[in-house]
């Protein structure tokens, strides 16, 4: 993502922390990622680039937009849940 579309995405949804720090859009993936699972990074994406489902979440706290993207994959069936084995199995791969 170049710098100008980073600095459109923060002024399109002002996502801050109640202390006034401004997050961007790669550090809101980080914070979903970390509540919703490894598995569900294609979805994440999906939604933070999709403006119908950002748009009514404009100026929230990244952990209650992460809240609103872990229950749109689970209300929408596209959740991943990893069992620890899959996910030990995963991490063996990666090393």
């Amino acid at each position: 993502m170049s710098d100008r579309n980073k600095l459109d995405w923060i002024d399109r949804y002002e996502i801050t922390s109640i202390t006034g720090r401004i997050y961007t859009r790669k550090m809101v993936y980080h914070r979903c990622l970390s509540m919703c699972g490894a598995g569900n990074g294609p979805g994440i994406r999906k939604l933070l680039d999709d403006d119908s489902f950002m748009r009514p979440l404009t100026g929230m706290v990244p952990s209650a937009l992460a809240h609103a993207v872990f229950s749109q994959l689970a209300g929408s069936g596209d959740l991943v849940i990893e069992t620890f084995e899959e996910y030990k199995a995963r991490r063996a791969r990666r090393n």
